[in-house]
């Protein structure tokens, strides 16, 4: 059985900074998860093609596979949705095509024609039995796709089916590392410990993907670092969870982990977190572990839609640069309800640590489907759960690639053009900061 797997990445300027960190942030590591599963669960040998290229995929004669799966988020949803439309007209009809990611899991009742299945949640078990139903028929009759958990499909009679949720793994260890000699050469190296987040902010859409908080057991990450370490060659690995830093006896215990496999001081990490989990005992561990940056989110004290006194970003700051530990911050503007005082505070705060910080991420606040934010915008109007240009709901990992004249501002409070003043104030201070670490560079 052959499968393929394409990555929707919208395009983006060739050679532009976005280009380059998404080839370099962005491995598969969720199709990876998906061939490793299969090839210890499934009976039937499958050969998998990974690409987020369709153009290289030359889907012809004898690569023509059995099923294609296509994984995306929601900013991408109409390059995929435009991608499966591709492959329906350029070869055999009739080959099923399954939408699996973030905004399918979270939209389930829209999908789209161009799709056969989509994929809710976490796929590995889901996708297993999917396969297991074509190895059985040639195709996925519909009675058989009642039995399964965690996916939703076109009925002969025209209407969306969603099934039952399946229930997540609880035990992640189950669950076979990727197999790291898929990624292609050159790319960051980075592993994912835990599902899901502690934490249930208003605009994020972890908990709805991942339901529960799990963890990898320390043995097993540890085991994974030494196997990436010796495919890979590269000493610095990213814990690419969305919340790695956040139990500080788990940190202490893979620490040890490492030590016994002979990689403590050899590796070096970068790991997310938020600044109000940070204390000197955390970071203590981190450093032991030879964490020599840390990138904090600033959504601590945030309530529904206000914003906080700083108190526990200025700590984390200040005990990173103690234990010299590179601190990158991000802080989330566009909300509800900020005022001017907000923004300047967030400015000035910023500002008078511009020599303890890193770098800074500055993130206008986006409401993505699945989240108490979405509900909210769709309240107001400003969203809706079939609309037509997916691509308004970026992500902005690059604030000098946000496009302000397309963002979706959901504060009634604060005019649009202050806040458009502020952006302008936020971008030169990134260009100066941008231009401090470049020279501090030069030879």
């Amino acid at each position: 059985m052959k499968v393929v797997f394409l990555a929707a990445h919208a395009p983006v300027a060739k050679g532009g900074g976005l280009e380059r960190l998404m080839k370099k942030m962005c491995p598969p590591l969720g199709f990876l998860y998906l061939e490793s599963f299969t090839k210890k669960y499934f009976s039937e040998h499958v050969e998998f093609i990974i690409s987020d290229n369709l153009d290289l995929l030359l889907l012809q004669d004898e690569n023509i596979p059995h099923i294609i799966g296509i994984s995306s988020v929601t900013e991408n949803f109409n390059f995929a949705i435009d991608s499966a439309r591709k492959i329906r007209n350029s070869i055999d009809n009739k080959i099923p095509i399954i939408i699996g990611g973030p905004h399918i899991s979270a939209l389930p009742h829209t999908l789209p024609k161009e799709f056969d299945i989509g994929v809710i949640g976490e796929g590995e078990i889901t996708f297993t039995e999917i396969l297991k139903v074509y190895q059985k028929n040639g195709s996925f009759p519909e009675k058989d796709l009642h039995d399964i958990a965690g996916i939703c499909f076109h009925t002969e009679k025209g209407y969306v089916k969603i099934n039952p949720l399946r229930i997540p793994v609880t035990n992640l260890d189950i669950i076979p590392s990727p197999n790291r000699r898929l990624i292609p050469p050159g790319s960051i190296t980075h592993i994912i410990t835990s599902r899901g987040c502690r934490f249930k902010c208003f605009f994020c859409s972890t908990p709805g993907i991942w339901k529960n908080y799990r963890v990898h057991s320390p043995s097993y990450v540890a085991r994974e670092l030494k196997d990436t370490y010796e495919i890979l060659k590269n000493n610095h690995i990213i814990f690419f969870d969305d919340l790695f830093i956040t139990d500080r006896e788990r940190i202490k215990q893979i620490s040890h982990k490492l030590s016994e496999e002979g990689l403590l001081g050899k590796l070096t990490f970068f790991g997310y977190g938020r600044t109000e989990i940070m204390d000197e005992s955390l970071v203590k561990e981190l450093k032991r572990m030879n964490m020599i940056e840390v990138s904090l989110g600033t959504q601590s004290g945030l309530n529904t839609f206000g914003r906080d006194d700083f108190s526990y970003h200025q700590r984390a700051i200040d005990l990173c640069n103690e234990y010299e530990i590179k601190i990158s911050c991000s802080f989330m503007i566009g909300l509800p309800f900020e005022t001017e005082e907000d923004l300047r505070k967030v400015y000035n705060f910023i500002d008078k640590n511009h020599d303890k910080l890193y770098s800074v991420q500055i993130s206008p606040l986006r409401p993505f489907p699945g989240t108490p934010l979405w509900e909210y915008a769709k309240e107001k109007g400003l969203v809706k759960d079939n609309m037509e240009d997916w691509s308004r709901i970026q992500s902005f990992t690059l604030f000098f690639d946000f496009d302000i004249d397309s963002y979706i501002y959901l504060n009634d409070s604060m005019g649009f053009e202050i806040f458009k003043n502020f952006c302008s104030e936020f971008r030169s201070m990134l260009l100066n900061w941008k231009g401090k670490y470049e020279n501090s560079n030069s030879p």
